[in-house]
């Protein structure tokens, strides 16, 4: 390995992969949270996508359905902070796909700063609030993504050539997995969010109860 090389390898892997937050709370809330009393917790959906050796990322759906029960745990452990809470559960969602999308598109406008009052909820959704015996319904939204064995280390290789012909300049580095979680309490007359929160995290990974447990410690703070 020549001297060039060694330095760029040297730079990417002694480089810190530091957990990056990108939290969505610079609106203020459409409603005091402490004047809810009454709300309904849907079953969360959650998109978990496996990174092979030499292909992209693709949807697993064994993947995804255990990331779905870790965060309805994590959610029923929360239950007591409203002062009257029901939970949805997931034999109860009639239409799952589409309540997924309704969720997905929820979320892709919340990673882009979105106004609360643009966060209605699709007819879908809607539907499903309508049913609902309370005023407010509270959904979840998990994506993320983690590597099999083998992806990292070409991912690592791709980054030092890169930073060979950049001349050092631009060395990106990989993240090995990633956990974006996304909460939005519908007001459901309104038909829109009152309230949002997200916390997209890299090296966070999504398949883990006690990693995913911090970033409910920080999307659920504002209720305590």
């Amino acid at each position: 390995m020549g001297p060039r090389i060694l330095f760029f390898t040297i730079f990417i892997l002694g480089t810190p992969l530091f957990t990056v937050a990108q939290k969505f709370n610079k609106q203020a809330h459409l409603i005091d949270l402490h004047e809810i009393k009454e709300i309904t917790v849907f079953y969360p959906s959650s998109r978990i996508e496996v990174v092979g050796k030499g292909m992209g990322q693709v949807h697993y759906d064994s993947a995804s359905a255990i990331s779905a029960q870790i965060n309805a745990d994590l959610i029923k452990e929360r239950l007591h902070l409203f002062e009257k809470a029901h939970f949805f559960p997931l034999e109860e969602i009639p239409h799952m796909e589409l309540y997924s999308l309704g969720l997905m598109e929820l979320a892709d406008k919340a990673s882009k700063n979105a106004p609360l009052e643009d966060l209605r909820v699709t007819p879908t959704l809607f539907s499903m609030l309508s049913k609902t015996d309370t005023p407010y319904s509270m959904l979840i939204y998990h994506d993320g993504f983690v590597r099999k064995r083998g992806n990292m280390t070409g991912e690592m290789f791709k980054s030092i050539g890169i930073g060979l012909a950049t001349l050092g300049n631009y060395a990106p580095i990989p993240v090995s997995n990633a956990s974006n979680i996304f909460i939005f309490i519908i007001d459901k007359e309104q038909g829109h969010a009152v309230f949002a929160k997200k916390y997209e995290g890299e090296e966070i990974h999504p398949l883990k109860k006690k990693t995913l447990a911090k970033q409910y410690k920080y999307l659920f703070k504002d209720f305590h």
